[in-house]
């Protein structure tokens, strides 16, 4: 699977551990991991990310931000350009 070209970051003074980004995320790559008597919301799987951003809407805390993979950008923009690649062409359009 692509990394997402953006990855949730929590900040861990706002996330207060109520589970809302974890319910709101469909590929299931963020946990509550204790710390201490607290909990708080943790990506662990950064590759499966989709970068959807629902983790981001649905906190009420604005614990989540999303910042750009560095990873994930610098392989879009190695790939080929669409005026340069004969094959992104869609029968019936003109190019």
């Amino acid at each position: 699977m692509a990394s997402a070209r953006y990855l949730p970051k929590i900040d861990p003074g706002r996330c207060t551990g109520c589970g809302r980004c974890i319910a709101a995320c469909a590929p299931h790559v963020l946990v509550l991991e204790r710390v201490g008597w607290d909990k708080r919301s943790q990506l662990v799987n950064a590759q499966a990310c989709t970068g959807c951003h629902h983790c981001a809407w649905r906190c009420p805390f604005d614990a989540i931000t999303m910042v750009k993979n560095t990873q994930a950008v610098s392989l879009v923009s190695r790939l080929p350009s669409e005026s340069t690649s004969s094959t992104t062409r869609q029968p019936g359009h003109p190019s």
